[in-house]
């Protein structure tokens, strides 16, 4: 009898942001749980921008004074996938 493994990575939790004028420094903890994540993929507004095997990751590019909303999701070897909660960002201004 073969065993199938169906669990989800655990998501991640914690996810926080803090942003400058054109950048924003995410960060989140590791949860928990019997399938461990082999990589993180961040996204930006739903589309994905980038992927980690660490628990940060620097967005850059971003428009000053503009609001963001990033998520991150765990990914098993399998390819399975289970996302944090959304965190909203607003850039700030540059000075004048």
């Amino acid at each position: 009898m073969v065993s199938i493994d169906d669990h989800v990575p655990a998501p991640p939790t914690g996810l926080a942001a803090r942003a400058g004028a054109t950048t924003a420094v995410l960060n989140w903890s590791v949860a928990p749980g019997q399938n461990p994540a082999d990589l993180y993929a961040v996204f930006r507004n739903g589309i994905p921008i980038g992927r980690t095997a660490g628990t940060d990751f620097t967005v850059a590019g971003l428009r000053e004074a503009t609001g963001y909303v990033f998520t991150v999701a765990a990914v098993d070897a399998a390819g399975r996938v289970a996302s944090s909660a959304p965190v909203a960002v607003l850039t700030q201004a540059m000075p004048i």
